[in-house]
């Protein structure tokens, strides 16, 4: 058995090759092919040899590219809904600045966790992207309400950001309860479910707060500025 295995050489493009294979243990796919790329890269420096990384790896690389256009169509989908909602295009740019808020969560709770960024926590944010916009329809379409039964613009946005301060609290509140079971879990199946639940929750708690801080200011300005060019 040894002979046959010596005596097979294996060639791709008529050149000899080599494929070395491993399982992980401990690290996760992105960090492995991290690591082995610099190692390879070093070792394999002004010689002659060609080598490429294959197997699941690729097959990563491909589900975050498709994953990532995914984020961006669902972002173009909501918005032109939103569009053809307020009869506006600027309004619904201010719903969408919750979306860019959702990263400072999710990468912050990710570094807390010492956890890597996958395929599941793509498919988290474009859960997020979907979920995050709620509470900034709900100030902004208070807003329009107040503005529009003729409450001065700066009174109608305090009025209706501490009007709907509890619902919103309590709305993502209730959704990360729900999602803790799933964040915390133990057992078969749990590194499936957990970065996809952490990155939801995080996403959800960084969005919410920093929501109720900037889209208020976002549509004082781009108030201020419409009737400024009026």
């Amino acid at each position: 058995e040894r002979n046959n295995i010596l005596g097979l050489i294996k060639h791709i493009n008529r050149k000899r090759a080599v494929t070395v294979s491993s399982d992980l243990d401990g690290i996760d796919l992105r960090t492995a092919s991290v690591r082995i790329k610099e190692k390879l890269t070093t070792l394999f420096a002004g010689k002659d040899i060609k080598w490429a990384i294959a197997g699941q790896d690729v097959e990563r690389q491909k589900s975050e590219k498709s994953l990532l256009f995914a984020i961006g169509l669902s972002i173009f989908l909501i918005y032109i809904l939103l569009a053809s909602q307020f009869e506006s295009f600027a309004q619904p740019a201010i719903i969408l600045f919750a979306v860019p808020l959702c990263v400072v969560g999710v990468a912050g709770i990710l570094g807390i966790l010492d956890m890597s960024v996958s395929a599941l926590v793509f498919i988290g944010f474009v859960i997020l992207a979907g979920i995050s916009v709620n509470t900034s329809i709900v100030l902004v379409d208070t807003m329009n309400e107040r503005i529009m039964s003729g409450m001065d613009r700066f009174d109608a946005i305090v009025e209706s950001s501490k009007n709907r301060l509890k619902p919103i609290l309590m709305t993502t509140a209730s959704t990360i309860i729900g999602l803790l079971p799933m964040a915390i879990s133990v057992g078969k199946g749990a590194g499936m479910r957990k970065p996809l639940a952490i990155t939801v929750i995080g996403g959800l708690i960084s969005s919410t707060i920093l929501t109720l801080i900037v889209v208020p200011l976002v549509y004082d300005l781009i108030s201020r500025k419409k009737k400024i060019e009026e």
